[in-house]
Parts: C-alpha cells; structure tokens; sequence
C-alpha cells in the first residue's frame, strides 16, 4: 500500500538512496554494508598528509538526515531516479552481547559488531565500540581534509585494538578524523555515516603471532596492506519493520510492483509512499 507523505510515522531517522537491486539484497539478506573510504564517490576522502590512502582502514554506511528529497542524491545514487529512498532509525542493527572472557573481553559487553563472525573470517580487529555515527563536517581546510596520521606517542591517541594498540616505538596512529571532513562543494549531500575503523589483521592470526603482532600489524599499515574490501552489519528485525520506502521520482508502474512485491515478501510492514517530486522532472 501507497500512503501520504503525512501517514508517516515521526521518530528519528535516517536516509538512504538507493538501486531497487540493492534493496532487493538489503531485504534479503537482513544487512547493511560498509565500504572501505577507498570505494566511495569522493575520490580524496581516503588520503591522507604522511600516510597515503590509510583512510582504506575505515569502513561507512553513507546516509542523510534531511527528510527533504534532493534531487543530486536522486540522480547520483538511483539510476535515472527510479531506485528508493529508504529511511530506518539510527542505529538500526542487533545487538549482540558478550560476557568477559568471551572473544578476550575484560568484561561484558554490548556491541552491534557480530564478533563470532569477526573471528571466524579471521580478517580485521575492530572495536566494540564501532560504529559510530558522525555528521560530516564540511571545509576547504587542507589539515582536515588530509590530516596526519602518524605521531608520536602520548597516552588516549589511538584506540586500543584488542589491547593491542597500534603503536610503532616512540610514534602511533591517530584515527580520529578519518571519515569525517569534505570538502565544501560536497555539503548539498548533508550527510552522516556509520563508521567502523578496522585494523588489517584477524583475532585469531593476532594470536598465531606469540606477542610479536604488533610489529607485523605496524608493517602492514605502513605498506597499506587492505585485507578486507567490505563488510556487513545485520538489520535489527525490530528496526526492519519500521521501514520506510519513498518511490523514486521517475519509476514506473512495473518497477513499482516489483517493489510491493519484494516488501511483500521480506518486510511486509514497510511503509512506501511517492516522490514528492512526481510528474515535477523530466
């Protein structure tokens, strides 16, 4: 079913544009993926001042909070208009919950990070603690946009990646504005990501190395080495069901009952309604 724009319900979300195909996998598979910073649109977002490409680390979910449609997301994200704007709230992915000793915790934890699969694929470290949700600050300032990376050492500059920070001698590395500036003439998108920052180097490897890791996790992130190119986080079925789905501009009647027909299937609850910019672009 087809509803007003003014059926909707009010709680705080956010946006993404989207192809119908990869709706079609998003339902499927109960998941949202996280590119690298190296694979977005913005070809400068990964590099860095001393460090090269070391934004590569960093894992986004690229969305917005206006509710206001715009047009460049519709043409840049859909194809000729006719994908979907969904809409879910913040943090929409399972908890997952951890008691100490599990997967070397030093005490319990909550996490939207399934740390069973984690181990298993054996590819990154990550901390409990991502992701994190950050509004893009938007600059033409050069020490943002390309900030250093490599400093020397001072206690709190660095996460502590499975207590085992990533430290090289007197110097470490600071994550901390990574994923987080454009520059100015990207500020129409408005946007905010979930980011997960994961170092090259799988749980179980860490521990094949005998307390020698860090010197081959410090080699890899000085040669750039990128074991992982995405990754997924699993949609909340509560969070689901509170799915929201704005029709494309320039869909058709066919492309819209493929639509209804897919949320019929995966998520019967969803809340569709059209573009308010139908019959308004050519």
């Amino acid at each position: 079913m087809i509803l007003n724009e003014g059926v909707l319900c009010k709680m705080s979300l956010l946006y993404h544009y989207t192809s119908l195909e990869t709706l079609a996998l998003i339902l499927k598979n109960k998941t949202i993926r996280f590119n690298t910073l190296s694979a977005v649109d913005d070809l400068e977002e990964a590099k860095t001042k001393d460090m090269g490409s070391f934004g590569q680390y960093a894992y986004v979910s690229c969305w917005t909070k206006s509710a206001e449609e715009s047009i460049p997301l519709w043409k840049m994200y859909t194809s000729d208009m006719t994908g979907v704007r969904i809409a879910l709230p913040e943090y929409p992915f399972v908890r997952h919950h951890y008691t100490e000793g599990n997967f070397y915790f030093i005490k319990d934890v909550d996490t939207y990070i399934n740390y069973q699969q984690v181990f298993e694929d054996d590819k990154v470290s990550i901390v409990a603690t991502d992701p994190h949700l950050e509004e893009i600050q938007y600059t033409n300032d050069e020490n943002d946009l390309f900030p250093v990376i490599k400093h020397e050492s001072y206690p709190g500059i660095v996460d502590d990646f499975l207590n085992n920070c990533a430290s090289e001698g007197s110097f470490s590395y600071d994550l901390q504005k990574l994923g987080k500036y454009k520059r100015n003439i990207w500020s129409f998108q408005e946007e905010v990501r979930y980011i997960i920052m994961a170092m090259p180097m799988g749980m179980k490897e860490k521990l094949s190395f005998d307390g020698n890791a860090n010197k081959e996790l410090i080699r890899r992130l000085n040669c750039l080495e990128l074991t992982c190119t995405d990754m997924y986080l699993e949609l909340d079925n509560d969070a689901l069901s509170s799915l929201q789905v704005t029709l494309g501009p320039k869909m058709n009647e066919s492309q819209t009952l493929l639509l209804q027909s897919l949320l019929h299937e995966y998520c019967p609850n969803a809340k569709v309604r059209e573009s308010s910019l139908k019959n308004k672009i050519r």
